[in-house]
C-alpha cells in the first residue's frame, strides 16, 4: 500500500510541474498562482496548512505564505525544559515545487521524531532564482510573517536556500547582527556528519561594516526581528533529508544556549575547528604577552647591539607617526582626484588604494637614496611595532580580525631574522595573504548601491585604512636597504636618470605586490561565484506607457477617501511598486489600506508588497481640498529575467472626482 502511495505522490508532483510549467516557459511568472498550488498540494496531501496573508484583502491579488506546524506531543509529558519551544524551518514555495516528496518526507519524519518543541514548516513567497536588484523599503514576505512571530527568546529559525542558487555557505551575518554560535555550530555539525561539504561565512569585517555587508533578506527577516536564526543552502537528495533531521535531533538535546556572537571557524578537511570567545580571548591576552615580550624585554635587554638598536630608534622613531600621516594624505588625496570613478566601486577602490601605494614605493625609494635617518634594525623594529599595534587596534573594533594582522606579524618577525634578500622580497607577498578574505569580501559580499560610501570614507577611515598599508611601505624599505638601490645605477642600457630608474625600479615591484594579491583575491572568490548561479533581473526603462492609472473619490464625512488602481496590460505582471504620497504643508494621508511609513509630516512611503497577480488598488483618505502628489514606480516583468521601469506621476487636487483613467 505504502509502495502505491509512493508511486501516486511522485505522479500527482509529476502532474503539479507539468500543470505549472507555462509559468517557467512561454508565460510569465505568477506567483500567486504558485502559492495558490503549494496550498493545494499541502491539502490533498492530508495536512493542515495555515495561510499568511501579506496584502489587505481588496487590494488585488497578492501571493500569500503558507505554514505547516507539528505540535509536540512529548512536550506535554516530559519534564525537561528546552530552550526554545518553536523551531521554524524556513522554505520557499519555488523550493517546495521543485521536489514536493522530499517536502512531504521531511514532514512526516519530524512527526516520527516526537520533538520536545513545536515544528513550523514556512513556505514564504519569495523568490530567490531571479531577484529584483533594486532597493526596496518594503518588508518581504518572509519578514511579514517574523513581524507577527511573539516570544521571539523562545523561538529559532533555521532558513533553507535552495542550493542550485547559493553558495556552499552556512550564512551567519544579516540585520547588522550576528548569529550565536550555537545555531551555526548545530547546522555546520549536521553537514559534517552527512558527509556534505559546507564552510561557514567569514565576513570579519560584518559587525563594524554591517550598513555596507550585503545580505539574504530572508534570513534578514527573522534576525532583524530577534529571533535566533541561521541560513544554510540544501538539495532534494536524501542527504538533505538526513541533515534537516540531524539538526532537529540536535535541538531536541539542547539543555542550555549562550548568546555567544565572537567565534571563529576554521575548516581542516572534514574536521571543523571552533573558537569561541573565551578562547579568542585567552589567544588574544597570549599573544599580547608575546608581542611585549619579543618587542619589550627580548630586545633591551643589557647588552650592546640593543643598547645600538635603542639609539637608533631614539632618532628614528618619528618615521611611524610620519609615514602613517604622509599615507593617510596619499589616500586623502586620491579619493578626491579619482571621485569621478566613484560609480564602478572596484575600478574606483582599485585607483585610490593602487595609486597610494605606489606613491609610497616612489617616497621610499628617494628615501632610502639618501637614507635620512634610516637604519635596517631600527626599520626592522619599527615594521614590528606598527604589526604589533595593528592587533590591538583592530582587535579593539572587532575581536576576529586580531589574526589578520597576527599571522602578519609572525610572517614579518620570522622573515627579519635573515638578511636574505630574496625572503624579505618574498615577505612583501606574504604579507597580503591574510588581507585577501576581508578585502574580497568587499567586492563580493557588500551591497553595490552603498560600497563607495564604504571607499569614499573621510579622514578618520583613511587614517584606519593607512595602518594597513604601512607596514608594506616599512617592508619596502627594509627591502630597498637590503637591495642596496643605489647599485641600479648599473643598470646602464636604460638611458634615464637616476631618480627615475629608481621611481620604475620601485613601481615594478609595487606592480608584483598588487598583481599577487589580486591572484589570491581571484583564487579566493572563483569558487563563490561559480557555485551562486542565482541571477538579477535586467530592468531597462520603458519608452512606451505600460501602466494605465484609474482614480476616483468617495466622501467620506470631512475626510476623502481617494482610490488609485493600477492595471498592468495582460501578459505582464507588475514585480514591484514603489509609491510616495507628498504634500506641500500637511499631512498626505490619515488612513490606508497598505502599511505605511512616514518619512517626514508631509511624505508618506506605501508599502505595497511584490508579486500582484493583476491590479493593484491603493485606498487612502485625507482632508478634504488638501493636494497631494502621488508618485509611483513600477517594474514590470516582462519574462523570467526582464523587467521595464515606468514612472508615474499625479497631482491630486483633493477635491472630489467622477473618475479618470490616465
Amino acid at each position: 500500500m505504502k509502495g502505491q502511495m509512493r508511486i501516486y505522490r511522485i505522479l500527482s508532483a509529476i502532474l503539479l510541474v507539468c500543470s505549472l510549467s507555462p509559468l517557467f516557459s512561454a508565460e510569465l511568472p505568477s506567483q500567486f498562482t504558485i502559492s495558490t498550488a503549494v496550498e493545494k498540494e499541502l491539502t490533498e496531501h492530508g495536512l493542515d496548512c495555515q495561510r499568511t496573508v501579506i496584502a489587505p484583502e481588496f487590494a488585488g491579488k497578492f501571493p500569500f505564505n503558507i505554514t505547516v506546524e507539528i505540535q509536540s506531543k512529548e512536550k506535554e509529558n516530559t519534564a525537561r525544559e528546552t530552550p526554545y519551544k518553536t523551531a521554524i524551518f524556513a522554505f520557499t514555495q519555488e523550493y517546495f515545487l521543485s521536489d514536493p516528496e522530499f517536502i512531504f518526507k521531511a514532514i512526516e519524519e519530524t512527526k516520527e521524531r516526537n520533538l520536545p518543541y513545536d515544528t513550523i514548516f514556512l513556505f514564504s513567497c519569495d523568490t530567490e532564482k531571479n531577484t529584483l536588484d533594486v532597493a526596496s523599503n518594503v518588508p518581504n514576505a518572509t519578514e511579514y510573517y517574523a513581524q507577527q512571530l511573539y516570544e521571539t527568546d523562545s523561538i529559532c529559525a533555521f532558513v533553507v536556500f535552495d542550493e542550485r542558487y547559493s553558495s556552499p555557505v552556512i550564512e551567519s551575518t544579516a540585520a547588522g547582527t550576528i548569529s550565536p554560535m550555537w545555531i551555526v555550530k548545530t547546522v555546520d555539525n549536521a553537514f559534517v556528519d552527512n558527509q556534505k561539504p559546507v564552510s561557514v561565512s567569514g565576513n570579519l569585517l560584518y559587525t563594524p561594516l554591517s550598513y555596507f555587508f550585503a545580505e539574504n533578506e530572508r534570513l534578514a527577516s527573522f534576525m532583524g526581528n530577534e529571533i535566533t536564526s541561521t541560513g544554510f543552502p540544501l538539495g532534494h537528495s536524501q542527504t538533505d533529508l538526513n541533515i534537516l533531521g540531524s539538526i532537529q535531533m540536535q535541538v531536541s538535546l539542547l539543555e542550555n544556549t549562550s548568546e555567544n556572537i565572537h567565534y571563529n571557524n576554521m575548516k581542516i578537511g572534514s574536521l571543523s575547528l571552533w573558537l569561541n570567545e573565551s578562547l579568542l580571548t585567552v589567544i588574544y591576552i597570549g599573544f599580547t604577552i608575546i608581542v611585549l615580550i619579543s618587542l619589550c624585554f627580548s630586545s633591551f635587554t643589557n647588552n650592546a647591539k640593543n643598547e645600538a638598536i635603542f639609539k637608533d630608534l631614539s632618532r628614528t622613531w618619528f618615521h611611524l607617526p610620519l609615514y602613517i600621516l604622509i599615507c593617510t594624505i596619499f589616500l586623502f588625496l586620491n579619493q578626491k582626484l579619482f571621485h569621478g570613478f566613484s560609480e564602478n566601486p572596484v575600478f574606483y577602490f582599485a585607483l585610490k588604494t593602487g595609486i597610494t601605494i605606489a606613491m609610497l614605493f616612489a617616497l621610499v625609494f628617494i628615501h632610502s637614496y639618501y637614507k635620512f635617518r634610516l637604519s635596517l634594525s631600527s626599520i626592522s623594529f619599527l615594521t614590528l611595532i606598527i604589526c604589533g599595534l595593528n592587533i590591538f587596534i583592530f582587535a579593539s573594533i572587532d575581536l576576529s580580525l586580531m589574526f589578520i594582522f597576527i599571522i602578519e606579524y609572525f610572517i614579518v618577525f620570522i622573515s627579519q631574522k635573515t638578511k636574505g634578500k630574496i625572503i624579505s622580497l618574498a615577505t612583501l607577498l606574504l604579507m597580503t595573504i591574510p588581507l585577501v578574505q576581508p578585502f574580497s569580501s568587499i567586492f563580493f559580499s557588500t551591497r553595490t548601491d552603498r560600497i563607495s560610501g564604504l571607499i569614499d570614507t573621510n579622514f578618520g577611515g583613511n587614517f584606519i585604512f593607512s595602518l594597513i598599508l604601512v607596514p608594506f611601505a616599512f617592508q619596502w624599505i627594509r627591502c630597498s636597504l637590503l637591495l642596496n638601490i643605489k647599485e641600479i645605477r648599473r643598470f646602464r642600457f636604460i638611458k634615464i636618470g637616476f631618480f627615475l630608474k629608481g621611481i620604475i625600479f620601485s613601481e615594478f615591484f609595487c606592480m608584483g605586490l598588487i598583481i599577487f594579491f589580486l591572484a589570491g583575491n581571484y583564487i579566493f572568490s572563483r569558487g563563490i561565484l561559480e557555485s551562486n548561479s542565482a541571477t538579477s533581473i535586467e530592468v531597462s526603462e520603458s519608452e512606451n506607457s505600460t501602466i494605465t492609472l484609474k482614480y476616483n473619490t468617495t466622501d467620506n464625512f470631512d475626510l476623502l477617501t481617494h482610490a488609485l488602481t493600477f492595471v498592468c496590460p495582460e501578459g505582464k505582471k507588475i514585480l514591484r511598486c514603489n509609491a510616495t504620497l507628498k504634500s506641500e504643508s500637511n499631512t498626505p494621508l490619515y488612513e490606508c489600506n497598505f502599511n505605511y511609513t512616514m518619512k517626514s509630516y508631509n511624505e508618506a512611503m506605501i508599502e505595497i508588497p511584490d508579486g500582484a497577480e493583476e491590479n493593484i488598488i491603493l485606498l487612502f483618505s485625507t482632508e478634504y481640498g488638501v493636494p497631494v502628489k502621488a508618485e509611483m514606480d513600477f517594474y514590470v516583468l516582462v519574462d523570467e529575467t526582464h523587467a521595464i521601469h515606468e514612472q508615474k506621476r499625479l497631482d491630486i487636487s483633493g477635491l472630489m472626482n467622477n473618475g479618470k483613467e490616465f
